[in-house]
């Protein structure tokens, strides 16, 4: 854990990710704006209805309220009595951090290290986000593949130039489905399959050091086996949180509908939008983008074409992004920041 941590202690880490996530955004802000006119960009922006766009962020809000409710649930079946608020700030953390990192690797360990900061046990604390993130991507594949199969020609006829993304996407989260039923069923197969991957990544000199990398894919079997224990003896947790995260995930995917409604738009339905979201969503997750930065604008703007206007394109795309990204990084980061100083005021002499 003291390795996953690093990217808190260690400030160069923390700073050169944040440059990065700068950079890329920048980077992404420059190629898309740089042949568009700021004024008719103000313009478009200023037609957009208020309302919904606070609906918007209003609904992000409780997406991320979703998660600090199934967290606490969590919580409670190892007697950890949480607030909601404690739980609230929990995920604002998980957020800021997965938005930072590459592939959203940061979000668990930091949360596991300001939950231990609170005295909770770290067995108990990554055992909840195994459990979440388990869930979390279980829901957001089969939503995709529902989805798919209830929309696939609406789908099939947007995602050209995109399908490789797309089934890239599926693939990914099919492989950890199938990872995760692997753990439940065998544990003594799951370890063969990452003693394979890790001799593989050897030969290929992609693991420097197999010996600690057998040990590292050990305790992560022993805790993701301790996580499947526990929803054994609270099956009724599954279904909360299957609710929960589907609740969660729904509220996510209808961001853009809340920015299509704002330009007083109603050629397509809510479903539609959904759709085209979740594909968005699976695609940009096989990309190693810190916040996907880049790949989601440009996703978007591919995908979305159908529902805007090429005038009102951009600006739907840079109102959807900033209520379901750029918002909540700021807010999540602000959180961060107060929570990390209050620690180190409280340990500081």
């Amino acid at each position: 854990m003291n390795q996953e941590l690093s990217l808190i202690n260690d400030k160069k880490k923390y700073w050169t990710s944040l440059a990065l996530l700068a950079f890329l955004i920048g980077l992404t802000a420059y190629l898309l704006c740089k042949d568009y006119s700021i004024a008719t960009l103000v313009k478009s922006l200023q037609q957009a209805n208020p309302l919904f766009l606070l609906g918007g962020i209003l609904v992000m809000f409780c997406y991320i309220g979703c998660e600090a409710l199934n967290t606490r649930r969590i919580m409670a079946t190892f007697g950890q009595r949480l607030t909601f608020r404690q739980c609230l700030k929990y995920a604002f953390i998980g957020f800021y951090f997965c938005a930072i990192t590459p592939s959203a690797t940061g979000g668990q360990p930091a949360q596991v290290y300001y939950m231990k900061k609170d005295s909770i046990p770290v067995g108990f604390a990554t055992l909840t986000l195994l459990i979440n993130l388990a869930i979390y991507q279980t829901v957001t594949l089969l939503c995709g593949i529902i989805f798919f199969l209830l929309k696939s020609d609406f789908i099939l006829d947007a995602i050209q130039g995109l399908g490789p993304l797309f089934i890239l996407g599926i693939v990914i989260y099919l492989i950890a489905l199938a990872l995760i039923l692997a753990a439940i069923f065998s544990h003594t197969t799951i370890r063969k399959i990452f003693y394979a991957v890790i001799a593989l990544g050897t030969f290929c000199r992609i693991v420097k050091n197999p010996d600690q990398a057998k040990a590292n894919a050990d305790k992560q079997l022993a805790e993701y086996n301790q996580c499947v224990a526990h929803i054994k003896k609270h099956p009724q947790l599954l279904i909360y949180n299957f609710v929960i995260t589907l609740i969660q995930l729904l509220l996510f995917f209808s961001i853009p509908y809340f920015v299509y409604q704002a330009f007083h738009l109603s050629d397509y339905s809510l479903w539609d939008m959904l759709a085209m979201q979740v594909v968005l969503t699976v695609s940009v997750s096989a990309l190693p983008l810190p916040g996907a930065v880049g790949a989601s604008e440009g996703s978007f703007l591919k995908l979305f074409e159908m529902f805007f206007a090429p005038a009102m394109l951009l600006p739907a795309m840079l109102l959807t992004r900033f209520i379901n990204f750029y918002a909540m990084l700021i807010i999540s980061g602000i959180i961060a920041i107060i929570t990390h100083w209050r620690i180190t005021k409280t340990i500081t002499p």
